[in-house]
C-alpha cells in the first residue's frame, strides 16, 4: 500500500477478490468512502 501511495494516481482496494473501492490514491488514504477500506488503512497505518 505504501508503494501504491507513492507511485500511483489511482488505486483499487480489493478484499478477498472483491473490488471494494476505486478512486484517486490520495482520496483512498485520506478519506476512504467504504468502511472496509478505512478499517484496513487504519489497521495498517493507524
Amino acid at each position: 500500500m505504501a508503494q501504491a501511495r507513492r507511485s500511483s494516481d489511482e488505486c483499487i482496494f480489493m478484499l478477498l477478490g472483491e473490488m471494494i473501492e476505486h478512486t484517486r490514491t490520495e482520496d483512498l488514504f485520506l478519506t476512504p468512502r467504504h468502511p472496509k477500506t478505512a478499517e484496513y488503512i487504519e489497521g495498517r497505518y493507524g
